[in-house]
């Protein structure tokens, strides 16, 4: 029964890890990173609840310390100091989705790890876990290739809908895992006496590694590969001499002729994307339509965080998922004229680079630790194994290979959940291979040498099982409240009472206090509030008045309450007492001020808090301090395209519209290259009846940048009043293809082709548009911009092709 048992436990471990990239819990509503890690994390609890029930059965406990185990407590013993040190426990812990930043998930890889010594002589599952992770290989790339010949629609499930999305969870992550697929290859060909049949799976294997990695261009993971190809070619055509036998194909093998093959090709196609692969790249991107630029902060803004948050956390960090607090209160202010100026980063340049500001010196120091030990111990491994088994020397190599190679790749770049659950498990695997290969001191504790030891093997073996299952039902709590939210959300239709929409979303609060969903009550009330301040009043609109901003207060104090250092919170707090401000209530405008100003001490930067307060004091009638405030968020923006419009209509309201002109034309004439102040230019020539010179700051601002939404809808307007029909129709046009769906937009195209003009008028046409951001985060916190960037202070992951870079040479951010 002991043996079923810890059978059971092996194969779940190793299933679970191998086909990590597959699994997944199909749901639009939770994000496929928290999906993934939820089974991961089942797959997990039932192999060490089963390894606990062998352990009773048989009586016995084996333990063998080791300086990487050790190294590897150390890492999640200094990351729960430093997440209960945080000020911010439930963020640290489990954050909103279970992100790989957080404690929980960091101990679930150290959980994987320290898992190893349970897969010790564990042959046949060691065996299946590279069968299954070939699989999964293989149907991963097969799946991304088909995808590829008939389009992003092909097999996408509502959940995979563009070409670049992918169940591995990020479309990089995906060089890392056939750049994996390459290393082992190269190994088991050269280590390995394989059928024929073992060789045609890796061949296709190899082949879809290498056509996937072309796709994605990834130039580290083709540095990697590229170098150690060539080591691996060197060694294949040079092994020979160091055992006396001669140089000879022919009687190497049909092995070391594909080993000789394989490396070959890797290294001349690994050669071609490292010395060319921006145009290489940039061609197939174009072939494939799957352009994807991933961005993340360089090193140099990475250890400029570091810097000022050693002034103050040296010992300990911000605390595990903390970094985008740092990035906010630390971040270069130069960013603020990037089209990064409002991206939270909620990593630095590497998942290792970033533990130095989450988990101070301390923490980086464990980390260093175990990247040297891991290493270390590898080579130590092969010059003292004393098994000769083939087998298991192959699983020393590859497993060690592979972590090697995930683990490194973590320090340049922030891997998503599933990669680093395949990273834990080559790390597990090859202790598994180490302490089977390499004799080393084992403690023995069994019942039958010493009967009081029964007690003691029972309350370890309870305390796992009950923490593990408690570990499910708090996480399982966590997800569901997740799911509930985004389900409620997303399935908001037309009519629906707000009431209940607001009651399932507190439903949702009381199963995880996450103060996302107390802001979104918020949030909600808000949007009725400003509903009714803008209506006529009657005593029933003031009874719903005075609930409404009851609840949103409520509401809000309970988000600043739950993470008082998301400034989100504060903004949604401030805006609330800054309706109230226009409502006549007493002392609302001081309290809009407080918050704002809080809101700013976590998020200096952000010039939307400047402007919030400005707004709330135009509502209280305090002209001199909302211009004052406008032009602090132009202080730290000079581009900010809504600080910019809020002081225009600012002049036009006072009527000082001649003056107002005179002064942005000066400024103009400083930022000649600035698309904001033309626009807030040709605003005011519009509200001062001067229509062709409207029209040609419009079209300054336009040729400036060509994707300013707002410039081409009001130079729309003012082609009507001019009589250009045919050209406002034109930039109405496009002002569609930038905000597909727009209602306004349809009308006033409809109008132009019935009418030959639009009645519109700009006074209530404000805000009628979006602008489209160049710059988008995933449920991952992945960030991804269609353009190279224009700072050195953000680094692309991929190879940017020309064409990219040419974009952002001639364009100019409006944001």
């Amino acid at each position: 029964m002991a043996r079923l048992l810890k059978t059971i436990s092996t194969h779940a471990l190793v299933i679970t890890i191998a086909l990590a990239p597959l699994l997944f819990l199909p749901s639009t509503y939770i994000p496929l990173g928290y999906s993934k890690t939820m089974v991961i994390l089942v797959g997990v609890a039932l192999a060490l609840i089963f390894q606990s029930l062998a352990m009773l059965r048989s009586g016995t406990m084996s333990v063998r310390l080791s300086t990487l185990t050790l190294s590897v407590l150390a890492i999640m013993i200094v990351s729960a100091a430093s997440a209960l040190l945080s000020g911010d426990i439930r963020d640290a812990i489990l954050g909103n989705a279970f992100g790989t930043q957080t404690l929980a998930f960091l101990l679930l890889c150290g959980v994987i790890i320290l898992s190893g010594p349970m897969l010790r002589g564990a042959k046949v599952a060691v065996l299946r876990f590279f069968v299954l992770f070939a699989f999964s290989a293989i149907a991963l790339g097969l799946y991304h290739v088909l995808r590829l010949f008939f389009g992003a629609d092909f097999l996408s499930g509502e959940l995979f809908t563009s070409a670049t999305s992918s169940p591995l969870g990020g479309w990089n992550d995906l060089a890392l895992l056939f750049g994996t697929v390459l290393l082992v290859a190269m190994v088991a060909i050269e280590q390995l006496p394989l059928t024929t049949l073992s060789r045609v799976v890796l061949t296709i294997a190899s082949l879809l590694a290498l056509v996937v990695l072309a796709v994605v261009n990834f130039v580290l993971v083709w540095f990697v590969l590229g170098v150690v190809s060539l080591i691996v070619l060197m060694y294949s055509l040079t092994k020979n001499r160091f055992t006396g036998g001669q140089m000879s194909l022919d009687d190497s093998g049909s092995g070391a002729v594909l080993s000789i093959i394989l490396s070959t090709v890797v290294f001349i196609v690994s050669a071609l994307f490292v010395v060319s692969g921006s145009t290489v790249g940039g061609y197939i991107s174009n072939l494939t339509d799957t352009s994807y630029i991933e961005v993340r902060p360089s090193l140099e803004a990475t250890f400029g965080i570091a810097r000022s948050v050693m002034s103050e956390h040296p010992v300990l960090g911000v605390g595990p998922n903390k970094f985008i607090d740092a990035w906010r209160l630390y971040k270069d202010p130069a960013l603020n004229q990037t089209v990064f100026w409002n991206t939270n980063f909620e990593a630095g340049n590497g998942f290792i680079t970033t533990k130095l500001i989450t988990t101070g010196v301390l923490g980086f120091v464990t980390w260093v630790a175990f990247l040297l030990l891991l290493i270390g111990t590898g080579f130590k491994a092969f010059v003292r194994a004393d098994s000769h088994d083939r087998v298991w020397r192959f699983v020393l190599i590859s497993s060690w290979v592979g972590a090697v190679f995930l683990w490194g790749m973590a320090i340049v770049y922030v891997p998503s959940a599933a990669t680093l659950v395949l990273a834990s498990g080559f790390t597990a695997v090859y202790i598994a291979a180490y302490m089977t290969m390499v004799p080393g001191r084992e403690f023995t504790f069994s019942v039958f040498n010493n009967r009081s030891f029964g007690l003691v093997l029972v309350a370890v073996s309870m305390v796992v099982i009950f923490s593990t299952i408690g570990t499910l039902y708090y996480t399982g709590q966590h997800y569901l409240s997740l799911y509930n939210f985004n389900r409620s959300i997303a399935e908001v239709e037309p009519g629906d009472q707000l009431s209940d929409l607001l009651t399932s979303i507190a439903s949702s609060y009381n199963l995880s206090r996450n103060d996302t969903y107390a802001r979104q009550i918020a949030t909600y009330d808000l949007s009725q509030l400003n509903v009714l301040v803008a209506g006529e009043v009657t005593d029933e609109t003031a009874a719903l008045f005075q609930q409404a901003a009851a609840d949103g207060v409520n509401a809000a104090g309970a988000a600043t309450g739950a993470d008082p250092t998301e400034p989100q919170n504060w903004q949604v707090l401030g805006e609330l007492y800054s309706v109230m401000t226009l409502a006549g209530v007493e002392g609302a405008y001081e309290r809009a001020e407080e918050a704002f100003a809080t809101a700013a001490t976590y998020d200096p930067l952000n010039p939307l808090n400047k402007l919030l307060l400005a707004r709330a004091a135009a509502r209280h009638n305090d002209l001199a301090s909302a211009r004052s405030s406008a032009n602090e968020a132009i202080a730290l923006k000079p581009n900010y395209v809504d600080a910019l419009l809020f002081l225009s209509q600012l002049d036009i309201n006072d009527g000082n519209v001649e003056d107002a002109i005179a002064r942005t034309a000066a400024v103009v004439s400083l930022e000649p290259n600035n698309p904001a102040r033309r626009y807030q230019l040709g605003v005011l020539y519009q509200a001062n009846g001067d229509q062709e010179n409207a029209a040609r700051a419009f079209e300054a601002a336009i040729a400036l940048s060509p994707d300013f939404s707002n410039a081409r809808f009001y130079l729309a307007l003012t082609y009507a009043q001019l009589g250009r029909s045919a050209d406002a129709t034109t930039q109405l046009q496009r002002v569609l293809e930038l905000n597909p769906g727009n209602e306004l937009v349809v009308g006033l195209l409809n109008e132009l082709e019935t009418t030959g003009t639009i009645t519109l008028q700009t006074e209530n046409s404000t805000e009628a548009v979006t602008e489209g951001e160049p710059v988008s985060v995933s449920e991952s916190g992945q960030v991804s911009t269609t353009e190279a960037p224009d700072t050195p202070l953000v680094s692309t992951v991929n190879a940017v092709s020309n064409e990219a870079e040419e974009t952002t040479a001639t364009s100019t951010e409006n944001n």
